[in-house]
């Protein structure tokens, strides 16, 4: 999923090729902007994998469908459909329950457009500047890796400024 105008631009993807590709587009909005389509996309993948497993499915309990409508999908449509594949291969059934939503749930990466993340702190305490220090210094690597070592667009994709990246790149000495 790479983004061919962008591509054409920076001369990495053929112009004339691009265009005989691009002959309709369809702007579809993340899954995360779509929550109200979470219901049906989970019944049509439930009855999918039933019929591909063999195995009789009925639906969804009202606990393991709220636990699919909180998550925010960075994955969109396809990490949905992983979810209940892995769901309805594991579930005894006849209804997917909460268990192994939660068990994804506790494996998946952080989505970065999660309000809140739950977090448990240690009988001996943590060490929060070093945690802070620590998530900054992966969110200005992968900004950079993203930017392509670019530091004003690295800048751009973190909202900050340019003097802000210098000054926290050279901190951390990345």
């Amino acid at each position: 999923n790479q983004n061919l105008e962008e591509k054409v631009k920076k001369k990495e993807f053929r112009e004339d090729l691009y265009y005989r590709l691009n002959v309709i587009q369809i702007k579809l909005p993340p899954l995360r902007e779509r929550k109200e389509d979470i219901p049906l996309l989970a019944q049509h993948f439930l009855a999918k994998y039933s019929r591909e497993l063999g195995k009789k499915m009925d639906g969804f309990t009202p606990e393991a469908m709220e636990l699919l409508l909180q998550y925010d999908y960075p994955g969109n449509v396809r990490e949905l459909e992983n979810i209940l594949e892995r769901c309805i291969t594991l579930e005894p059934g006849p209804l997917i329950t909460e268990r192994y939503i939660r068990s994804y749930l506790a494996e998946a990466p952080l989505s970065p457009y999660r309000p809140s993340v739950e977090v448990e702190i240690p009988e001996e305490g943590v060490d929060l500047e070093r945690i802070i220090e620590e998530m900054e210094k992966a969110y200005l690597r992968k900004a950079l890796e993203k930017a392509g070592g670019v530091k004003k667009r690295a800048a751009e994709l973190l909202g900050m400024n340019f003097r802000a990246i210098r000054y926290k790149l050279a901190k951390y000495g990345l």
